[in-house]
């Protein structure tokens, strides 16, 4: 895992989620793969579930009232804005 990430169990379980995503789409036969579509509505899922949990635990730990957001320092990293709309943004 990304040392940059901080282990949480809901950081371990949306990387477990990912994995399981990634071992479907390796199937031998196309017709067993996932769909680009079904891939992304399975990722945006599993960002919801991560979020959620996320917020569960940050608002329950009263000690830890700062997030930081990596993307602001690496400017080169390909992702998905967040604000207002969503924007894809590459390097």
């Amino acid at each position: 895992m990304d040392p940059r990430l901080q282990r949480s169990p809901a950081s371990i379980a949306a990387l477990e989620k990912v994995l399981r995503l990634a071992r479907h789409c390796l199937a031998p036969h196309r017709q067993s793969r996932p769909s680009m579509k079904q891939c992304g509505e399975v990722l945006w899922g599993i960002r919801k579930d991560f979020r959620e949990k996320n917020n569960v635990r940050a608002a329950s730990a009263a000690h830890y009232s700062e997030q930081i957001d990596v993307r602001k320092d690496n400017r080169e990293m390909f992702g998905i804005e967040d604000g207002e709309s969503y924007e894809f943004r590459s390097a």
